[in-house]
């Protein structure tokens, strides 16, 4: 579950701080993407069949995860001006993603089945 749960805060770290060449803008709306196709293969993992055919998609993702943060760490944090727009335009959709992702870990980490599946993805070791 612990590693379910850094997985969530991986992402959160990477939508509400990116960076690298790019913007801070254009690596949130990455994130942002990324997340959305994240939340998207979980709302299809229901059981251990489920979570193992998904597996590949899902580390293809933490790859794209990896990538973003590792470009989130060259530019650095955001600015306040930035923060404030960042958050003004991505909050509430930010906000719902969360809300879906967790729910998501909360019920597949209680699901001996998909843990089964999933545990050697090491999403722990996901940089955050």
């Amino acid at each position: 579950m612990s590693k379910f749960l850094f997985l969530i805060s991986s992402v959160v770290l990477i939508a509400l701080c990116p960076g690298c060449g790019d913007s801070h803008e254009s690596l949130t709306a990455e994130s942002m993407s990324t997340m959305k196709k994240l939340v998207s293969v979980l709302d299809g993992v229901t059981d251990g069949a489920t979570a193992k055919s998904a597996k590949p998609k899902l580390k293809s993702l933490m790859e794209e995860m990896e990538s973003l943060k590792a470009r989130q760490a060259k530019l650095g944090m955001p600015d306040e001006a930035d923060f404030k727009a960042i958050s003004a335009k991505y909050g509430t959709e930010l906000e719902d993603l969360q809300k879906k992702m967790v729910g998501h870990m909360m019920r597949m980490a209680f699901d001996p089945a998909i843990r089964v599946e999933l545990d050697d993805m090491k999403l722990g070791d996901a940089p955050g």
